[in-house]
């Protein structure tokens, strides 16, 4: 019998009605559910309408029955029907997210069994921060949702809202919202930044160390936040403790994401914190995982302790009894031991599987985990064991719900220190000694048990198991009374104590085994009465199994109904149980046996006609029937088969034909044959089958082969492909095959066959051919006479130019041009003179030789398929002359000359002829126009007269004409812009220089910083056609003089002006005044500080320059002494 484990826990407390149910239902995910029944086992849970990627909260009643859930937006009651008040849909939802990691936590109200509080925490998102105290109406940046599907704009905070069962809703839900989003402060309200964000994605809950009462738990930035929560209600001002490590909020939202958890004893927090990043809305590999100490007396947290850095920690767990720790970090489980002296050191990696999600203890002390995306949640199924004993199994747990109902990132969290207490049974058949104990989470004094079979009540005792043996079968009541300081608990199981049943003798079965693969399909159930034989079958039941291992621990029981063995044969257990106990069975066994049928090949059986009876074209022969049935039943030794004319002789197995039948209808008769299982009678088969007499093939006279003689003296000896004849000898009918031999002995026999490519020894020579049936294999014999024709020819030569784009020394012959083919004749063309003697390797008379330069093909010639001689042709594949195929040349407009164009031929070949576009004969030819020129170059050295063309492009090119010079002057950086453009629109380039004819040239026609006076300016064409020049003047003026008669700046004037450039300007001298001084002839040598006569002070003087283009220049200058 299998032990099953029941695990609960034990409370002292004030806390009233919080027994064992509360967490036994969990709704999560896409519409998944699960159950936890009293004995502990698990169950798919269907109904649910939650619908989150990460926060879920569930309650339910101390008996297991559902309350109602939240996905921290939505409020479902029991009937899954959202509350009218916590409908987000309708705007009276929660302020919760289902993106947040933990969107609510539900906790009672101590003193008042219809009042509940969610609590939640919403997704403090970096986008609705960034538009703060306003509603963000944007995409958000990291998950393309919008206001309101994906969220209200709005990051809420920290709240609460408060939920009344007595209360009906208008739409008939039981229980509904009666305060909703009331806030809660979880920030500095002075700081702006803290207030754009409010809070973190976490939240937990914990009982008073009175028992009297609730700590709600959350955390943000560096404190933790410490609300109570008792019969008066929620305290609204919490317990803040501020405590390593600071969390900033420039990393949010990430920095908000992972799990914050409390020990099942009340006296631990552990923390995720996913990342600890300095980006806003960026993702930061460096999360990190904390334990602390929590005074459930005080709400103080304390003694900070680093257990891990981590990639991106999110879910975190306490087992039962506090002893370990597990982390889920970015596609691992980790686990922590919370009794090593050093925590940190003692972390095992349980799994790595790349998977992600939260995990929860459940009330059967065992711990899940979902995986996002999964249709089942992974168990640890021994948490409190070391390593890989804690018995990690992943997909272990299936969920309920629809069939699209999958598992996302979080599980519901709940109050676990207030699990509660039951009692565990083991063994409970007749007889058998009971075990009972109790499962607690904390120390407790003692326990009395009362088995409630009258037998006196123990003593206290210390321990918390204790075995009895009951004396009857029945429904007993066992009561456990527990104290812990004080205070009494009582707990209570009822069981039932049940008697073996008896297994009587089953039958040994046999089934037909249709398709012989040692397997068919059995009806177990055939053998339920006989085994249990009076025994009454609503009070016991039959499982049948493979093993007498599953069969004892009642698992994989078989398909009874319809069971196909998987051993021929095989031992089938059978387990009689009680349904009231199942613990309480008994085993036998039997096998069953598959058995064999015929494997049937064939149903078609031939022999060939033949002239036993006289005629070989009848149709009709005698048949061995033993030899039928050896080809007709695989596996012939384990069956009987005999032979009937009709199905109903078969049936009834009566007028059965002799071994040696000779057919009564021609060609194809059918018959039935019955096959029985020599060893298994009752399975057989009888099957119908096709007698055939397939006819010879038919009798053909002077078959003849003809062959032509290719030596230089015909000896009348060559060599045949015999395979030529195959024509005659089948008479054109498919199916039809012929071997050949030496002589009808050898051909009879099927020896020594001939090969088809046969040289004769006499002319003429007869053989034989052997013509078979390839299906029936009949066969007929039928002479063959060959013969060997021999005529002599002259070889014929085929010429051509290889022309064809590539000249490789191959192009493509008309072998029609040989002048062979006259219409009388069949002409057949070969590479090689073996297979034209072969008849073999045909090519068209459209051929391209396979040997460059040089190759012989042959013609067979036939008249009435005879062959009358064997032609040589000759092929030569002419080169063309080899000559440069293109040419470029210039030609200048400006200048004229001449151009010398030649026709691209290497050396002097005497053999060439030329003819040029221009009607020239000659090998070059000069012109002075552009254009484009060819020359075609004949070779007369053959026949062929192959010829090829050059083609030559001959392009113009002129010097340039100077169209414009933009000349930038009167500034620091004088610029001067050359613009030349080609005389008669040629297509060329040019290169550009100032003042230096011989260069250097560069491609540039802008020159800057060029000094004032009289410049040239050159362009040079790149295809040496020319330089053009033009002289320019670039004008300055000068700053200052010095008129104290050494020779240097004795005068002032306008710098570029010349008899040829500006010399009608007008250039005027004035002082500050505006008097004028001077009135300069811009041909002249300049103003010498001289008025009237007199020399004028050193200082400034203004001018105007009119200048005769229409441009006026204003300045001052100065006059130094």
């Amino acid at each position: 019998m299998k032990r099953l484990l029941i695990l609960c826990f034990l409370s002292f407390s004030a806390l009233p009605a919080l027994a064992q149910g509360e967490a036994d239902n969990w709704y999560f995910g896409q519409k998944a559910g699960i159950r936890f029944l009293p004995d502990g086992t698990v169950v798919p849970l269907n109904g649910g309408q939650i619908a989150t990627t990460e926060g879920c909260s569930t309650i339910s009643d101390a008996d297991g029955n559902l309350l109602f859930y939240t996905d921290g937006r939505n409020v479902w009651d029991r009937n899954h029907l959202k509350m009218p008040n916590g409908n987000y849909d309708t705007g009276t939802g929660l302020h919760g997210d289902p993106s947040s990691t933990q969107s609510g936590i539900i906790i009672p109200n101590p003193a008042n069994p219809n009042l509940y509080y969610i609590f939640t925490v919403d997704e403090p998102h970096h986008d609705n921060a960034a538009v703060w105290p306003n509603q963000f109406n944007g995409v958000y940046s990291d998950q393309n949702g919008t206001v309101p599907a994906a969220d209200d704009g709005f990051n809420n905070g920290f709240k609460y809202s408060i939920v009344d069962l007595s209360v009906t809703g208008a739409n008939g839900s039981i229980g509904n919202i009666t305060i909703r989003n009331r806030s809660l402060t979880t920030y500095n309200t002075l700081s702006t930044e803290e207030q754009k964000y409010k809070c973190s994605e976490k939240i937990t809950a914990v009982k008073t160390a009175d028992g009297n009462g609730y700590w709600v738990i959350t955390h943000f930035i560096d404190k933790f936040y410490a609300f109570k929560v008792d019969a008066a209600g929620v305290n609204e001002a919490p317990v803040v403790t501020t405590i390593i490590p600071v969390v900033p909020i420039s990393g949010y939202r990430r920095n908000s994401i992972g799990y914050l958890k409390a020990s099942p004893d009340g006296t631990k927090l552990a923390i995720a914190h996913n990342q600890v990043g300095t980006q806003t809305g960026q993702v930061s590999q460096n999360g990190v995982v904390y334990l602390y100490d929590f005074n459930n007396a005080t709400g103080v947290v304390s003694n900070a302790v680093k257990i891990t850095d981590t990639n991106s920690a999110y879910g975190i767990e306490f087992s039962r009894e506090t002893k370990k720790l597990y982390v889920t970090n970015q596609g691992s489980v980790l686990q922590f031991n919370l009794e090593a002296a050093n925590i940190s050191l003692s972390k095992v990696t349980i799994v790595n599987d790349g998977q992600s999600g939260a995990i929860q203890l459940g009330p059967n002390g065992k711990i899940y985990r979902t995986v996002n995306g999964g249709l089942a949640l992974d168990v640890i199924n021994n948490p409190e064991a070391d390593g890989a004993l804690c018995d990690y199994q992943s997909a272990a747990q299936p969920i309920g719900g629809p069939p699209d109902a999958t598992c996302t990132l979080g599980l519901p969290p709940f109050i676990t220190s207030v699990f509660s207490v039951s009692i565990q049974v083991v063994n409970t058949c007749l007889g058998d000694q009971t075990n009972l104990s109790l499962n607690v989470n904390t120390a407790f004094d003692t326990v009395k048990w009362n088995f409630g079979d009258g037998t006196p009540e123990t003593a206290e005792l210390t321990v918390p198991a204790i075995t009895h043996v009951y004396a009857q079968p029945g429904n007993y009541t066992v009561t456990a009374t527990v104290t812990k300081d004080g205070t009494t608990k009582t707990s209570t199981k009822d069981i039932t104590i049940t008697t073996f049943p008896v297994a009587n003798a089953p039958q040994n079965l046999v089934e037909c085994d249709s398709d012989n693969n040692s397997s068919a399909t059995f009806d177990l159930t055939v053998n339920t009465p006989l085994i249990l034989g009076s025994q009454s079958s609503t009070l016991y039941e039959v499982k049948y199994y493979n093993s007498q291992a599953n069969a004892d621990a009642d698992t994989s029981a078989l398909a009874a109904n319809a069971y196909m063995n998987t051993l021929n044969p095989q031992t089938i257990y059978a387990r009689v149980q009680s349904k009231v106990n199942p613990a309480c069975y008994v085993t036998t066994s039997f096998t069953v046996t598959a058995a064999n049928t015929a494997v049937v090949g064939s149903d078609e059986f031939t022999l060939c006609d033949d002239a036993a009876d006289g005629d070989d074209s009848n149709g009709r022969t005698t048949f061995n029937l033993s030899q039928v049935s050896q080809a007709l039943v695989i596996n012939n030794t384990l069956f009987t088969t005999r032979y009937y004319v009709s199905l109903a002789d078969a049936q009834a197995e009566i007028n059965t034909l002799a071994n040696n039948f000779y057919n009564t209808v021609p060609d194809r008769e059918t018959v039935f044959a019955r096959i029985t299982n020599t060893a298994f009678p009752a399975c057989s088969a009888i099957v119908e089958i096709h007698l055939n007499v397939s006819p010879l093939p038919p009798a053909v006279t002077g078959a003849s082969l003809t062959q032509c003689d290719l030596s230089v003296t015909p000896d009348g000896l060559t060599q045949f492909n015999l395979s030529e004849a195959d024509g005659q000898l089948t008479g054109g009918i498919s199916g039809l095959s012929v071997t050949y031999f030496a002589n009808s002995a050898d051909a009879q026999n099927n020896t020594a066959p001939l090969p088809l490519l046969f040289s004769n020894t006499t002319n003429p020579q007869q053989i034989t051919a052997r013509v078979g049936n390839a299906q029936s294999g009949c066969f007929r014999l039928v002479p063959l006479q060959l013969i060997v024709s021999a005529n002599t020819t002259t070889p014929i030569v085929l010429e051509t130019c290889d022309d064809d784009g590539t000249e490789d020394g191959f192009t493509q012959f008309n072998l029609r041009e040989a002048g062979i083919e006259n219409g009388a004749n069949t002409v057949t063309y070969f590479a090689t003179a073996n297979d034209a003697l072969l008849e073999q390797n045909a090519v068209t008379a459209d051929f391209t030789n396979t040997l460059p330069i040089q190759q012989n093909v042959y013609a067979r010639i036939e008249t009435n398929n005879a062959c009358t001689a064997l032609q040589e042709i000759r092929l030569f594949v002419r080169r063309l002359p080899d000559i440069d195929i293109t040419g470029e040349a210039l030609v200048c407009l400006n200048t004229r000359q001449p151009v010398t164009l030649d026709a691209g031929v290497a050396g002097n070949n005497p053999s060439f002829e030329y003819e040029w576009s221009t009607g020239a004969t000659t090998r070059t030819i000069g012109v002075t126009q552009p254009g484009t020129y060819t020359v075609t170059v004949t070779s007369t050295a053959n026949a062929a007269r192959c010829s090829r063309t050059r083609t030559i492009t001959v392009t113009a090119s002129d010097v340039a004409v100077i169209t414009d010079v933009d000349i930038q002057d009167l500034r620091n950086n004088n610029i001067v812009t050359v613009y030349a453009a080609p005389a008669n629109n040629v297509a060329t380039e040019y290169l550009y220089s100032i003042d230096l004819p011989d260069g250097p040239y560069g491609p540039s026609n802008v020159f800057e910083n060029v000094s004032p006076g009289i410049h040239t300016v050159y362009v040079y064409d790149t295809n040496g056609c020319g330089v053009t020049a033009k002289e320019i003047a670039v004008l300055g003026i000068p700053k200052f003089f010095t008129p104290n008669g050494d020779g240097v700046n004795d005068t002032w004037n306008i710098i570029g002006v010349n008899a040829l450039f500006y010399r009608d300007s007008k250039i005027y001298v004035f002082d500050r005044f505006g008097k004028l001084l001077a009135d300069i002839d811009p041909r002249g040598q300049g103003w010498t500080g001289l008025y009237n006569g007199t020399p004028l002070p050193a200082t400034d003087y203004w001018y105007v320059v009119q200048l005769d283009n229409g441009r006026t220049v204003k300045g001052h200058f100065s006059l130094m002494r």
